[in-house]
């Protein structure tokens, strides 16, 4: 009897455990009322494209000045108009700047360069424009290109080779200096033969040096050494020798003459007369007089006629 009351109470004791155990667990699993809900994956922002972005000067990074031709010429005339083509550049793509929407200038190499005023970029644009610019000074030349309120953001074009324009007129590189009557002037007189933008042409045409009247002295001639007051250019150059002028006079010009081109008139100048000085008299030699030798004692001077001689005597009649 008192065994099966033991077993009995152990029995209940186990089931009391079984349930408790059972309670617990169905707790954690099965909570009461809705949970919040598990993190999810971080969401994406939606994406926009870059060529939109307001352009600033951490995404431009400058300008592509190129010119506009498919096969461009080696060199290009002076005074010609040439097409640029200037591209906002994206600095992360490196592709033209879509939204570009700045003012820029413009700069050139060539200080007689025409070139356009400063332009606002439009959407229309789409970040690329062609300028039309021209270069006048012979050499090689590139055109700039600046944002106008950031000068440091700015591209430059590769050089261009510009030559000489047709030839147009002649002009002094060395002025005729002063001389004197018949003599070679100081400085000889070197003519160039230039095109309409002051570049040195390439022209043998022949170049005649004369003098301008009435300035200087009427009926004066210029002379010059060599092939004389006419020589041709070489390379556009020519170069004058022995030049003089045969009368003097104040304020002579010579000018620069050639077919079919303008005349380049020089600075003036003066020839001065040759002035001699007569040669100086001799001075006259003057006359030597001898003078005695110890040997000889000069002679006493006579007195004049009829004088008496008196000589002292003494009393034994010696003389003294």
């Amino acid at each position: 009897m008192r065994a099966s009351s033991v077993y009995r109470r152990a029995v209940a004791a186990a089931a009391a455990s079984v349930f408790l155990l059972v309670l617990v667990a169905g707790t954690s699993a099965s909570p009461i009322g809705p949970g919040p809900e598990p993190p999810g994956p971080p969401a994406i922002p939606s994406l926009v494209p870059i060529s939109t972005l307001k352009p600033g000067p951490l995404l431009t990074t400058s300008f592509a000045v190129r010119r506009s031709c498919i096969v461009c010429p080696i060199t290009v005339t002076a005074g010609a108009s040439q097409s640029f083509t200037v591209t906002a550049s994206n600095i992360i793509l490196g592709t033209p700047w879509a939204g570009y929407a700045q003012s820029v200038s413009f700069s050139s190499s060539d200080p007689q360069a025409v070139l356009p005023a400063s332009y606002t970029f439009t959407a229309a644009d789409a970040g690329v424009h062609v300028f039309a610019v021209t270069l006048k000074t012979t050499g090689q030349q590139t055109v700039t290109v600046f944002q106008t309120s950031l000068t440091a953001m700015k591209g430059t074009s590769d050089p261009v080779t510009i030559v000489p324009a047709a030839a147009h007129h002649t002009a002094f590189t060395v002025q005729p200096g002063d001389a004197t009557v018949g003599g070679p002037l100081a400085t000889q007189p070197v003519v160039e033969v230039r095109d309409q933008y002051e570049n040195r042409t390439a022209s043998a045409a022949a170049v005649t040096l004369s003098l301008v009247p009435p300035a200087g002295s009427a009926g004066a001639a210029l002379m010059c050494l060599g092939p004389g007051t006419t020589v041709p250019a070489v390379v556009g150059t020519a170069v004058y020798i022995g030049c003089a002028v045969s009368m003097a006079g104040i304020g002579y010009t010579l000018v620069a003459t050639s077919s079919g081109l303008l005349s380049g008139a020089s600075a003036a100048f003066s020839v001065f007369a040759v002035i001699t000085s007569p040669a100086p008299l001799p001075s006259p030699t003057p006359s030597s007089t001898p003078s005695p030798t110890p040997s000889q004692t000069p002679a006493p001077t006579p007195g004049p006629v009829g004088t008496l001689l008196m000589t002292a005597a003494s009393p034994y009649m010696n003389t003294n």
